[in-house]
């Protein structure tokens, strides 16, 4: 079963925190204000609560408590152990904690006053990054070889672990490829995208499991064989402007087998997954004793879908030792309990293993369950479709019943349609009434009308089909347990209804923006050339998803002004300063375009005045600011979105985003061209050329291709932007251009005919 204890989170209020600063209860190399804490805070929270292990409470500290605790126990008031153990006393106590989340329109658990979606859940808070505040040095040694191979590496403390992969990568000249995770006795972080339950490493930072001195984690990484590193924190030193990576010291090659010693080492690797993974597999098999024969196949299927989300949550080995403890026990324990196991996991995770450990039960002659053959086995019944007055969420209902039974049930996917469509919550359900009573919720609260209304099965799947590939990073855990069922499940309907997407050209973004300057009066304060850009603006975004030009919303706005604007556009101070007014104008205009009643406008009104309150510290933040450089020459004279899409994906092709640790602290611009070649001698230094490979050919080479593509007007820079409209984002094209452009020479015929077969797409590719 799921663990569901409560856990307590640690917080110390403003005026606790400065009496902890200064009665030295905190290291002072790990300084920041109450903001940048209150930051990390709720990072930490989002992350804990991705694994569903039960609610969590906040628990507020106050330094005389923690001294007198600390003095009745002869413990070291600076310790974490000792802070942690205060909470844990508090607890016991039955000391007032406050519930995380709270609910959006509550008051937030920070104790602000404000309500918690506009203090620290709001988007513009979190989006703001904390000054890094220490360098954390790490000794990190590579288990269960003979000959010791270690490195001595600083890291700031905020990385995000997905960078401090890469870094370890860099550090022991590993292979780029292989999956990757990081393990504490808490949880694992996993790699972002691998399909691997746990948290993400690009939403964890390093200082959350390298926090004092002494503190120890796993770092696993490898192809076939996964090889385990520990690092231990060695050192805290205080942060500043020399806080970057950096490899300190350190002996032994990670190992590089032959081929044949590769495939071995990947062989005796997985036989050494079975084994280690056969007991906990072992005991997970127990629970299926209770699925005899005239087991409900839907009660097998949700358990199975718990058990692989639980596994993968608590287990370093994920699904792969699932499914090597399977064929483990196959062969070792061939039961009926373990053949229902065996049976319901393959169902869900069918493979090579899996389907080897039936075959294996199969040959010991053990029986399989009745159910065995009826799971999955259901039949599409009926379709329900939900749509929000602004477009902005959708969600759809289909039911399901097994073959042969009456009974329904049903699955509910609801999406997030900004920036892209993406699946923010899945539901199942043996009650149909339960789900759709979700629905009827969503419409009763939503602004204005909405669309809920019985739709058909071809229709459910059209909408379905594409979505459940693109799955929020901050789906519940529990969501992520139903993913395997509902993707089974929306592969049973039948093919989509064929539908004409709608086409809307910039000559109809054009004709919108003219409409509405047509019917808008001048505003107070607004001068009409500000009152256009703004109206281009907010009708060219449109031409990056293919929407119509008065698409208007709460969160596609959010999107617009919060992360297309900050990231796009150089503003005035005149166009700073109309922003709200001449937003709520459009707003207005188009929401009478779409037939939206006053309601939504008032709604919509209310959204454009927090994002101008948050608007300028988004705007700073220079991760946008260094986006802006990229287009800072063309948004002069366009500001149509699919311009915009098409000229930023090819310029980041050309100057790639600089790696961390590749460059200084001091801000470089890829609108200055000295700035752009600094970047692209550090992209070049991160490149393995051979000692035979001149650096100064390939970087005259690679500085030849960037500013060839830079140019919008260059034959290259079209075909490579034709080419990324069909394929998307090419991390290759870079340097394999580069490499045709040293072997041909830049301009010759071998090397046009050459390029051209590069930017080429495989129709693989587009498939």
């Amino acid at each position: 079963m799921p663990i569901t204890a409560v856990r307590q989170m640690a917080y110390f209020p403003p005026s606790a925190y400065e009496q902890a600063w200064e009665r030295g209860l905190l290291d002072a190399t790990n300084y920041r204000d109450h903001a940048d804490y209150r930051r990390e805070i709720q990072q930490q929270l989002q992350a804990l609560s991705t694994d569903g292990r039960g609610p969590i409470r906040i628990v507020a500290l106050d330094v005389p408590g923690l001294l007198a605790y600390a003095e009745q126990t002869g413990q070291d008031p600076t310790s974490r152990q000792t802070r942690l153990g205060f909470v844990g006393w508090l607890g016991e106590q039955g000391a007032d904690t406050v519930a995380w989340p709270p609910e959006r329109n509550a008051g937030c658990w920070c104790g602000s006053g404000r309500k918690y979606k506009r203090c620290c859940a709001a988007p513009s808070f979190l989006a703001v990054e904390p000054a890094d505040p220490a360098s954390l040095v790490l000794t990190v040694e590579l288990d269960g070889v003979a000959q010791r191979v270690w490195r001595r590496v600083a890291i700031p403390s905020n990385t995000p672990l997905d960078r401090a992969h890469r870094m370890l990568q860099e550090a022991f000249e590993l292979p780029g490829e292989g999956s990757y995770a990081f393990r504490t006795d808490e949880y694992t972080i996993v790699a972002p995208g691998s399909g691997q339950r746990g948290v993400p490493a690009d939403g964890e930072r390093l200082v959350s499991i390298a926090t004092e001195l002494g503190d120890q984690f796993h770092y696993f990484h490898g192809h076939g064989r996964r090889w385990r590193h520990t690092a231990t924190l060695d050192e805290i030193r205080p942060g500043g402007p020399g806080n970057t990576f950096t490899v300190l010291a350190g002996d032994g090659s990670w190992p590089a087998e032959p081929v044949a010693d590769q495939v071995r080492q990947a062989i005796d690797g997985l036989m050494e997954l079975a084994e280690s993974s056969a007991d906990v597999v072992a005991a997970e098999a127990e629970s299926f004793r209770e699925f005899g024969d005239r087991a409900d196949p839907m009660d097998v299927e949700i358990h199975t879908a718990q058990l692989l989300a639980r596994f993968d949550q608590t287990q370093p080995s994920g699904s792969i030792g699932l499914a090597m403890g399977a064929l483990s026990i196959a062969n070792r324990r061939p039961r009926p309990h373990v053949a229902a196991f065996v049976a319901a996991v393959n169902h869900l995770m069918p493979g090579l293993v899996t389907g080897k450990a039936l075959t294996d039960l199969a040959r010991h002659g053990v029986p399989f369950p009745a159910w065995a053959e009826r799971l999955g086995k259901v039949d599409p019944r009926r379709a329900w479709r939900y749509r929000d007055a602004f477009g902005d969420q959708e969600a759809v209902l289909v039911t399901f019943g097994y073959l042969g039974d009456a009974a329904e049930h049903g699955i509910l996917v609801e999406i997030a349609t900004c920036p892209t469509p993406t699946v923010s919550v899945v539901h199942l359900s043996r009650s149909v009434d339960a789900l759709r009573k979700v629905l009827q919720k969503s419409a009763a609260t939503a602004a204005g009308p909405v669309i809920l209304e019985e739709t058909t099965l071809a229709w459910a799947s059209g909408a379905l089909a594409g979505v459940l590939r693109r799955v929020s990073s901050d789906l519940p855990a529990e969501s992520r347990a139903w993913l395997p069922i509902v993707a089974q499940r929306v592969d049973l309907l039948p093919q989509p209804e064929p539908v004409e997407p709608a086409r809307h050209t910039r000559a109809d973004r054009a004709a919108a923006v003219d409409g509405f300057l047509a019917a808008t009066a001048p505003l107070p304060g607004v001068d009409g050339d500000v009152l256009r850009f703004w109206a281009q603006v907010l009708a060219g975004s449109t031409g990056t998803d293919g929407s119509a030009p008065t698409r208007i919303g709460p969160v596609w706005l959010g999107h617009v002004l919060g992360e297309h604007v900050p990231r796009t556009f150089e503003l005035t101070l005149a166009q700073r300063a109309g922003l709200s007014a001449a937003v709520t104008a459009w707003a207005g205009w188009a929401a009478e375009q779409q037939g939206l009643p006053a309601a939504a406008v008032e709604v919509l009104a209310a959204r454009i005045a927090e994002i101008d309150e948050a608007f300028d510290r988004a705007y700073a933040d220079p991760e946008r600011a260094a986006a802006r450089s990229y287009l800072s020459d063309i948004t002069p004279t366009t500001t149509d979105g699919e311009d915009l899409r098409r000229a930023f994906a090819l310029r980041t092709a050309a100057v790639p985003v600089a790696r961390p640790g590749q460059l200084t602290e001091q801000p470089l611009w890829v609108s200055d061209l000295a700035d752009r070649h600094r970047i692209l001698a550090a992209e070049l230094e991160s490149w393995e050329l051979a000692p035979s490979q001149s650096v100064a050919a390939w970087s005259a080479a690679l500085t030849a291709i960037s500013d060839q593509l830079w140019n919008l007007e260059s034959d290259l820079a079209r075909e490579t932007m034709d080419y990324l409209d069909q394929v998307g984002p090419d991390d290759e094209l870079l340097g394999d251009l580069t490499e045709l452009a040293v072997e041909h020479g830049l301009g010759t015929t071998r090397f046009n005919a050459a390029a051209r077969d590069r930017l080429t797409p495989d129709p693989e590719d587009l498939g």
